[in-house]
């Protein structure tokens, strides 16, 4: 599966940069990777999801698949919508002292400061607003007094968010 490795790379003396560098673990047979796929579009409820990936992944190396390890340079930038709900996010976070985890504080800070997310990010997020559908409440985005569900959904880039990260999921699926 995809990890991403984060590097920081020196511009002259006026500071750091990010550069993003995912390593990406590629099917060798393209097709018998197509049919694990489709045998967990049928198995899961949820595609794509950490769960149905690793069934998938382990049922191709057990019909003989093997991987090898590519480089992909590509990111995505967050529009200024998801970046807007992710600041708002970690704000009631901050008031509120509570709702999502560590990992949701980690993607809100790169979210609101519009650093570039890999594929296997965005993936994580189709994933993450797919099984928290249920945390959404008529009362949950009470100001007053939100839901930790409606805290974390926003630490992840909140509606902005999911459209944008179903939409790059969408796309990637096709290539």
């Amino acid at each position: 599966f995809p990890v991403t490795i984060d590097r920081a790379v020196l511009i002259g003396q006026s500071g750091a940069s990010t550069e993003q560098t995912t390593k990406a673990n590629e099917p060798t047979d393209k097709s018998l990777w197509a049919k694990a796929i489709a045998q967990a579009k049928r198995k899961f409820d949820v595609y794509p999801s950490q769960y149905a990936n690793a069934w998938a992944a382990s049922w191709y190396k057990k019909h003989g698949g093997t991987w090898v390890t590519k480089k992909d340079a590509d990111g995505y930038t967050p529009p200024a919508g998801v970046q807007a709900q992710a600041k708002r996010g970690l704000a009631l976070r901050s008031e509120f002292g509570r709702g999502g985890t560590s990992v949701g504080i980690a993607r809100a800070r790169d979210l609101s400061n519009g650093k570039s997310v890999s594929r296997d990010t965005i993936m994580r997020m189709v994933s993450f607003f797919a099984r928290h559908a249920v945390d959404k409440r008529p009362d949950w985005s009470n100001p007053s007094n939100p839901s930790n569900g409606y805290i974390a959904h926003l630490l992840w880039g909140g509606n902005a968010g999911k459209s944008w990260a179903n939409k790059i999921a969408n796309q990637i699926n096709k290539e």
